[in-house]
């Protein structure tokens, strides 16, 4: 019996040879991984551990490939009715989940992935569809949030540069170069244009 770290050792195996028989590794770069992944979750029935095994080990191999793991994502939990697990919403975001700067907002995208529902049912279907809608629409959101944030702390940055050494003895010198994003026009149309749509179906 084959352990789960002894099937990826073969994968990575498979994918030195490829690299090594064709220049540049061109046919594997040319390989439907994303399929592969699929394949792993609705027909192998392959463990989460399992799956991001893989496919750690093939943006190993391929660090300027673009992924397309969400659309995957997106596409089995329409189609699977029988078999879902609720690990494949996270399989499509895990990197975009832990890079979110709030634990309360992973833990709130976390609960909904772990209170998604799995039965076999068509009320079942259409409820995971609305959690996989609302966990992309909220990452989405909370994206966009730390982007500006770190677009505040740059601006706040960059005022404070400008200020010689006598103003900086001056009490809440800090304070007043803090640019925020709290303008009450601007702001809501600029954060209105960055968030996604969320989708209804």
């Amino acid at each position: 019996m084959f352990s789960k770290y002894t099937n990826i050792l073969y994968i990575e195996y498979l994918i030195e040879t490829g690299i090594n028989s064709f220049e540049d590794g061109a046919a594997l770069c040319m390989v439907d991984w994303e399929k592969m992944v699929d394949i792993l979750c609705s027909k192998a029935k392959a463990s989460e551990d399992q799956v991001h095994n893989f496919i750690k080990t093939y943006t190993t191999y391929f660090p300027h490939r673009k992924s397309h793991l969400q659309m995957c994502v997106a596409q089995m939990v329409r189609r699977e009715k029988f078999g879902f697990q609720k690990f494949w919403l996270r399989v499509g975001i895990s990197s975009q989940l832990a890079s979110l700067e709030k634990l309360e907002w992973r833990n709130e995208i976390e609960s909904l992935l772990e209170n998604c529902p799995t039965g076999n049912s068509g009320r079942h279907l259409n409820e995971r569809i609305k959690v996989m809608n609302t966990v992309y629409h909220k990452l989405g959101v909370y994206e966009v949030y730390g982007l500006m944030t770190m677009l505040e702390l740059a601006l706040w940055k960059a005022r404070l540069d400008t200020y010689n050494d006598t103003e900086r003895v001056e009490e809440n010198w800090r304070h007043h170069c803090r640019i925020t994003s709290g303008a009450a026009l601007i702001v809501p149309e600029v954060v209105a244009y960055l968030l996604p749509q969320k989708q209804t179906h």
